[in-house]
Formats: structure tokens, sequence, C-alpha cells
């Protein structure tokens, strides 16, 4: 909750050791790049209560070391399977 604005940006895709993001609540807007596929180590995401939009990309579901995932709050579509 710091007030972020903007989008997320596709070089999100090159943190490479990163285990866990955490944006809650902040001022997010635009989509969930593909890029996130990148992310091998990520265990927890947390994008909730943002202004993100569009469909939830299918490579962030299927991260195998992902443990915690929280998108609420935003106006995103089509849930992982």
């Amino acid at each position: 909750t710091c007030k972020i604005r903007g989008s997320i940006r596709v070089e999100i895709g090159s943190l490479n050791n990163v285990i866990a993001l955490d944006f809650y609540g902040n001022e997010l807007s635009g989509s969930i790049p593909r890029t996130i596929r990148r992310l091998k180590n990520i265990q927890y995401v947390d994008f909730g209560g943002n202004k993100l939009q569009g469909p939830i990309p299918h490579e962030l579901c299927g991260q195998k070391r992902l443990y915690g995932l929280s998108l609420a709050a935003n106006e995103l579509m089509d849930i992982c399977p």
C-alpha cells in the first residue's frame, strides 16, 4: 500500500531469484505480463487491491513452487484452471 502507480513492466520476468511479490493495495493498472512465467522461484504473489485488467496469465497459475496467490479486488477475468 505504497500508492505505486502504473503498469507491471514486462521486465518483471528478469527477477530470477525473487520468491515473493506483494503489491497489495496500490494503483497498478493494465495487465499481468506473460513474462511472469520466467519467475521460476516464485512462491507468493499478491496483486490484490489494484486496478489490473484482462486475463490472468496461465503462466502464473502454472508456477511449480507457487503456494500463495491473491488477485482479489481487480478487474481480471479468466480464472486459472
